[in-house]
């Protein structure tokens, strides 16, 4: 199974509910995983936290995650 691993493509999906205090973490995370992530789909549950805001200025601040975001 020789090159098995270079041909795996992951998505990583992070259920978000409420979650600000820990989403950065949970991205940053998955950024550091020994096999990269093609993308990173954040499926907000309705939250009325700041939790989308912490990602946007994450995103702004840091280019490795934003071109993992779909």
């Amino acid at each position: 199974m020789s090159g098995y691993k270079e041909s795996l493509t992951v998505s990583a999906v992070i259920a978000l509910y409420n979650g600000e205090a820990h989403i950065i973490d949970a991205i940053e995370s998955i950024l550091q995983q020994t096999q990269s992530v093609i993308e990173i789909v954040v499926v907000n549950d309705g939250s009325s936290d700041s939790s989308l805001e912490v990602i946007s200025n994450y995103l702004q601040s840091n280019q490795e995650a934003k071109q993992n975001f779909a």
